[in-house]
């Protein structure tokens, strides 16, 4: 059995591995997913165009679009004390998007460990003038 209150902090931590920010344990117990403050580092997402179903082994998309970490505007939030909502965003007029087929999507931490990935029916191709944007909702149980 799982508590609701361990399933709210999962949740909790589940944002900061993504979003950033503070978290009560030392920077030694983090190392390497905080600065010296002991704030972790924000993660990043990535779009891909594999489409072959997922494994919980899976480490990487299968076939990323190779945009840089900056093209991603990323966002982690709690919409229930055990849910929570990653979402991403990429531009359309970003020239490693423009045109592709997107079939995939992840979402890793800051030592780029893949937190969660799902493939789907294709999107696009996405044209220069549009963004993408995808959300994944996780509830923790």
């Amino acid at each position: 059995m799982i508590t609701d209150k361990f399933k709210e902090l999962l949740a909790d931590y589940a944002v900061l591995l993504l979003k950033g920010g503070t978290h009560t344990q030392s920077a030694e117990a983090l190392n390497g997913v905080t600065d010296d403050t002991g704030t972790m580092i924000a993660g990043t997402a990535k779009v891909g165009q594999g489409g072959n179903s997922t494994s919980p082994a899976s480490t990487a998309l299968d076939v990323d679009i190779g945009a840089a970490s900056s093209a991603y505007t990323v966002n982690a939030i709690k919409s229930d004390d055990n849910v929570v909502e990653f979402s991403l965003r990429i531009a359309g007029s970003n020239s490693k998007l423009n045109g592709k087929v997107v079939r995939e999507a992840g979402f890793f931490d800051a030592q780029s460990n893949m937190l969660t990935r799902l493939s789907f029916d294709g999107i696009g191709p996405v044209a220069n003038t549009s963004d993408l944007e995808i959300i994944f909702i996780v509830e923790v149980e």
